[in-house]
């Protein structure tokens, strides 16, 4: 399920707004390999985003290597592996 795009713009324009200050942004909760990559596309100035409870669930039905080759493809902006 992709993150709607009033949630989303909310998000970039907050992280815009706070690397803009300065500050670092980073993210977490919830994200999985469905709403990772826009969220990522949407905001490349993420410092560090905190995937460990899905990648693990991930793991657990695709084998831990192609858990992290997905999701590092996720954590991309262009998508790449």
């Amino acid at each position: 399920m992709e993150l709607p795009l009033l949630l989303l713009n909310a998000c970039v324009e907050t992280a815009r707004r706070a690397t803009g200050l300065g500050l670092a942004v980073n993210i977490g909760h919830d994200l999985n390999l469905a709403n990772l990559a826009p969220l990522m596309a949407a905001m490349p100035n993420v410092a560090e985003a905190s995937i460990g409870h899905d990648l693990t669930v991930d793991a657990l039905t695709m084998g831990f290597s192609s858990a992290v080759v997905a999701y590092k493809a996720a954590l991309t902006t262009d998508g790449a592996k």
